[in-house]
């Protein structure tokens, strides 16, 4: 296929943030026609449907050196009449064992043979709507080099997309994906299918668990995007809690593969990740000691955790208890705060540290 389309997305200012979802759509209308054939492609995932009803999910594996997009003939999903092309592009700003992103980008052009004989393109343009995908969480953990970013879908906010004129980013040539080719192997099929049988069903207590989970290089690194298992740096996790009566802490931080941290409170360490805490408060440290491994987030879990207030570790009053402050005195080391809120850093030269305020 000659693509005429340009590579588009939603307008924003940065293209490269971390697992972003963007909804794409384009309206037109045809008359009778021989046949329709559509070429799409996105970095790093894209998920079509023409008229409401599901066509394809791809690209194929590739390295952006040399691009592959997907031809499909679309004949049959083309109505005589008004037609809408929908395409669900989410771009994961970190790489996997299929994949290195680039940057945010969708290209999709709609060849249509005309009963007059004449030819209709319909391509990617600043003429398509675009609009954030809210409901597709962006702040969600990577937990392997094999995979891209977890999924979590909020469905509360699926009427909140705002559609605006997409943003032409580059020619279909001239972006970053290189040797723009056909896939190669076969198409996605999707066929259902029913359950045989009910096996069983239960209701679980909901767990007051609080879990906090970091990815250090993309903290130490925020335009990082890599591929491979050794992506990694060690860093520390710290903050201050308060307790109001005597209780019994369980921190624990395992994966599937080995602990992730070790923890002490009050500069005591404890193998079972058990502590008894008096009231008052209480200094936690936990150091990262997994760091060459397929997680590549790292996760610290609060079991059943009793009533108690985090504090921001430099700034007790601090409405958001987050820190971030780099460790000079060893190599690619950072210290993280625990804590909730927005993200807006403000340097502190004289400690070398960063704060994050909402």
């Amino acid at each position: 296929m000659k693509f005429k389309a340009k590579w588009i997305w939603n307008k924003q200012r940065n293209y490269r943030l971390y697992n972003q979802t963007i909804i794409a759509r384009k309206n037109f209308k045809v008359g009778g026609i021989k046949s329709a054939v559509i070429g799409i492609t996105a970095d790093s995932y894209y998920r079509l449907y023409i008229n409401q009803k599901w066509v394809n999910d791809g690209p194929a594996r590739c390295w952006p050196e040399h691009y592959q997009y997907d031809q499909i003939d679309v004949s049959p999903y083309i109505q005589k009449g008004e037609n809408e092309i929908a395409v669900i592009a989410k771009y994961a700003g970190v790489g996997d064992f299929k994949k290195i992103p680039q940057q945010a980008g969708l290209l999709v052009q709609l060849d249509i043979k005309l009963n007059s004989g004449a030819t209709k393109n319909i391509v990617s343009d600043k003429s398509w709507q675009t609009a954030a995908a809210k409901q597709w969480i962006s702040n969600t953990p990577k937990i392997s080099a094999q995979r891209g970013p977890c999924e979590s879908y909020d469905a509360r906010l699926e009427d909140s997309a705002r559609f605006k004129a997409a943003v032409e980013l580059f020619d279909a040539d001239k972006g970053p994906w290189k040797g723009l080719t056909q896939r190669s192997t076969g198409l996605l099929t999707k066929k259902p299918f029913s359950f045989r049988r009910f096996l069983e069903a239960n209701v679980v207590a909901s767990e007051r668990d609080i879990n906090f989970c970091v990815c250090g290089p993309r903290l130490v690194y925020p335009d990082l995007i890599e591929a491979n298992m050794h992506a990694h740096v060690p860093f520390g996790m710290a903050t201050i809690i308060n307790v109001k009566e005597n209780c019994k802490l369980k921190i624990v931080s395992q994966s599937w593969r080995t602990e992730h941290f070790q923890v002490a409170i009050d500069g005591k360490l404890s193998s079972s990740g058990r502590f008894n805490l008096k009231p008052g408060r209480h200094f936690v440290l936990a150091i990262n000691r997994c760091t060459f491994v397929h997680d590549k987030d790292s996760s610290l879990r609060f079991v059943d955790a009793p009533k108690m207030k985090f504090e921001n570790l430099w700034t007790a009053s601090m409405k958001t208890p987050r820190a971030i402050s780099l460790l000079t005195n060893f190599h690619l080391r950072i210290m993280i705060c625990f804590g909730r809120g927005g993200l807006k850093l403000t340097p502190w030269p004289k400690r070398r540290l960063m704060t994050i305020q909402n």
